[in-house]
């Protein structure tokens, strides 16, 4: 804490998750014979290579409030084959109100500057891919009592 009610964080996540052996036969995309994959040294789905986080969050003796949150993933596969893939992306999320004994009030919003990107991605076909997209801009009030 630098100074009173003034606090700084940050996280680090970092992975090497790769197959080391992995042979399977799947149907072609025709569906009229098997065919053989080696997936070996291709990187596990859904597993990014880093994710971090920063933040700052000042909390003042009258109840004043404030919060930012930067996020980041690395990119990412959808699939065994590394062919559905994610680019590494940002968010920032921001809160900012007053707190007291009894009830607490807060303007927030979550990916404050309406990064576009997938959750979940995976082959459709041989040319194209499936996703989720992530929440877009998100801005909200929030009100709690205590009692």
């Amino acid at each position: 804490m630098p100074v009173r009610g003034l606090e700084l964080f940050a996280g680090f996540g970092y992975t090497e998750s790769k197959f080391d052996d992995f042979r399977t036969s799947q149907w072609n995309s025709s569906k009229t014979e098997l065919v053989e994959y080696d997936y070996e040294d291709n990187y596990l789905p859904y597993a990014p290579k880093y994710t971090c986080n920063a933040g700052v969050q000042y909390r003042h003796a009258t109840g004043f409030f404030c919060r930012a949150d930067f996020l980041a993933t690395g990119r990412f596969y959808g699939d065994s084959e590394n062919r559905s893939i994610q680019k590494a992306y940002q968010t920032v999320n921001v809160r900012a109100g007053y707190e007291k004994e009894s009830f607490d009030v807060y303007l927030w919003s979550e990916n404050l500057f309406d990064e576009e990107y997938l959750t979940y991605v995976a082959p459709y076909d041989d040319q194209s891919d499936v996703g989720l997209d992530g929440a877009p801009r998100t801005i909200g009030v929030a009100l709690a009592f205590r009692f």
